[in-house]
């Protein structure tokens, strides 16, 4: 708190401590400060911040930090609120890692696996292209990502518990196939998406930048 100091004989106001934030909390992994913020009504469930410009549900969602998404859903939050690009929570829950406790929780509260991001993609989609790059291309010795993973405690590459919750929970691919159209003909395959960022780096799965980059460094090889 704000008060006077006495300094070489003068007396000096001390300026008070500044007011706790919402996101800087977040990036700080202060999640008890995070959620009594939102609980004293000093800030939104759903406020908008961060590298992505997402809500407090995705970015919870994208460091695979469980409890934390599940405080934030049983304060409200919104499992449709997108982040900039147009990522929902459901999809950054498998950007950096085979994140199934997120995955799940998040489903229990309603999200759509269904739903598309802004490039069209579905979490399955997205769980389904990292899964491959991380298990069965060179990107994962390019990049050193077991040895990251090692460091930081990540789980192992690949994404198959999400992918296994994922497939359970989408009607848009179920398994046998894909839906027939209304002639009872297989409908024509989507176009394949457009890459995705690696995973484990500093980027979200809607940038271009450093994915670009990821897959120039493997075509030249």
């Amino acid at each position: 708190p704000a008060g006077v100091v006495l300094l070489c004989g003068a007396e000096f106001e001390e300026p008070a401590e500044p007011a706790a934030t919402l996101w800087p909390a977040l990036e700080a992994g202060r999640d008890d400060e995070a959620t009594g913020l939102i609980r004293a009504g000093s800030a939104s469930v759903d406020a908008a911040g961060g590298p992505y410009l997402c809500s407090p549900l995705g970015w919870a969602a994208l460091t695979g930090r469980a409890a934390l998404a599940r405080s934030l859903l049983e304060l409200g939050a919104s499992v449709s609120t997108a982040a900039e690009r147009g990522s929902l929570p459901l999809h950054m829950a498998v950007w950096n890692g085979d994140n199934e406790e997120v995955v799940s929780a998040l489903l229990e509260a309603g999200a759509s696996a269904d739903a598309p991001n802004g490039k069209g993609q579905t979490a399955l989609d997205v769980a389904r292209k990292l899964d491959a790059l991380e298990t069965s291309s060179a990107i994962e010795s390019v990049y050193k990502l077991a040895e990251w993973r090692a460091v930081w405690g990540k789980p192992e590459a690949g994404r198959k518990r999400c992918i296994a919750l994922l497939e359970q929970a989408t009607t848009k691919e179920p398994a046998g196939g894909e839906p027939p159209g209304d002639d009872g003909a297989p409908e024509e395959p989507e176009e394949e998406p457009e890459e995705e960022p690696a995973p484990g780096m500093a980027v979200d799965g809607e940038g271009e930048g450093e994915a670009d980059e990821v897959m120039a460094a493997l075509e030249e090889e």
